[in-house]
Parts: structure tokens; sequence; C-alpha cells
């Protein structure tokens, strides 16, 4: 599925990421990654208070849900269309 991105201007990835040297979410590796905390798709903006830096593996979890729950909304909103049956022409009942 193609998903589209959004990347912080340079300036402001760098800022981030110098803020937060290691990934807010497992405190464990080094942040690689400027990552929108409520994505631009779900209503956040690109001021740099709502970026947090991310090592690779958890924002691939991240976005993973993110993909996620656009897909629960897009499906909830999406019109269910039933097609009526039909009985197939080589068949005679």
């Amino acid at each position: 599925m193609w998903t589209r991105t959004r990347a912080f201007p340079t300036a402001a990835r760098a800022r981030i990421l110098a803020r937060d040297p290691i990934c807010k979410h497992c405190g464990q590796r080094p942040s690689t990654i400027a990552d929108h905390i409520t994505p631009v798709a779900e209503g956040g903006s690109d001021d740099e208070t709502n970026g947090q830096g991310l090592c690779a593996p958890c924002h691939d979890l991240k976005t993973h849900a993110e993909q996620q729950r656009g897909m629960k909304r897009w499906n909830e909103r999406r019109p269910r269309q039933r097609r009526t049956p039909e009985q197939h022409p080589g068949l005679t009942g």
C-alpha cells in the first residue's frame, strides 16, 4: 500500500534529533528519525513541539499502528455496497 509521508524541514529535524538523542519510545537506541508525535493526517502539525526522536525499529512499529488506525477509519467511512445475489445464467433451477 502506498502512503504519503511528511517530513520535518531539515533544520527542525536536526534540532529534534539533537534534543532527543535517544529514542523516546524504547530509550535504548540512538534516535535516527524525527517523528510526528501526532501524525499530520490525524491533525498534528509540523511544529517542533509535535516532534520526537525515534530509532528506526520503534518508528516502524508506530507507523504500522498509525496505518492500521487509518485503515480502520477508512473502512468505517466507506459505504458498504452489496450486490444482490444473481443466479448464474448457466445454472437452471
